[in-house]
């Protein structure tokens, strides 16, 4: 997902997202999700349970879902940065590692968001695609293979697309040269740091419920389906 650096870099100096966005925020969610207790995040029944109970209704419920990953989970920009990914072997983790990682890339986040939302009830579907920047071509993303991965659902018969990547703030950072060492130090911080305190992060709640309109009309990126 190599296009989430540039994308809030881009927002920042040039348009107002941030700050629009933060007045969309859910502030019960939000704060909700936060606290929750570091003893029900062992795996994803209680936790689900945990996010869900004080809704009564599936967009709510997939919010609280979406807001907990985005706030707790970190990207791993050991994978993938300065729009490639490295030469660092990747395995896909399955829901149940990533939330014990805390570490991933966006098919990570995108499987653990549709296992969570699957054990809530609620049928969430993967996206697979490419986010590009407007000055790069389709044709340019397919060739480099720029592949990102992100969810939706359907309310009241809507189409509400969720990209937890996105979402989520936390990266690991990466130094110039990447190995396996640096990354696994990195990695093993975060997860130790997660397990002594409910570590938390800011979230970019636009890309909750949003749509390729609107991110056409930032013209800063733009989210493409294979």
């Amino acid at each position: 997902m190599p296009y989430k650096v540039l994308f809030f870099v881009l927002a920042l100096l040039f348009f107002p997202l941030s700050a629009g966005a933060e007045e969309n925020l859910d502030e019960r969610t939000d704060e909700y999700v936060r606290e929750v207790p570091v003893r029900v995040q062992t795996n994803i029944f209680s936790l689900t349970r945990y996010l869900t109970a004080p809704f009564d209704n599936d967009y709510d419920k997939v919010r609280a879902i979406a807001y907990y990953i985005a706030s707790h989970m970190v990207y791993d920009n050991y994978l993938y940065n300065e729009n490639g990914r490295t030469r660092l072997k990747y395995r896909r983790q399955t829901p149940e590692e990533f939330l014990k990682s805390k570490v991933g890339i966006c098919a990570d986040f995108a499987d653990l968001f549709q296992a969570m939302c699957k054990q809530a009830g609620i049928t969430v579907d993967t996206v697979k695609g490419y986010v590009v920047d407007k000055s790069l071509r389709m044709r340019e993303a397919e060739k480099n293979k720029i592949l990102h991965a992100w969810s939706v659902f359907k309310y009241h018969n809507k189409k509400v697309y969720v990209d937890t990547t996105f979402m989520a703030s936390a990266e690991t950072g990466h130094e110039r040269r990447v190995s396996e060492f640096r990354r696994r130090k990195a990695v093993n911080k975060i997860k130790k740091e997660s397990r002594r305190h409910n570590t938390t992060y800011d979230i970019e709640p636009f890309y909750f419920d949003f749509t390729y309109e609107q991110e056409k009309k930032l013209g800063i990126s733009q989210h493409v389906e294979r």
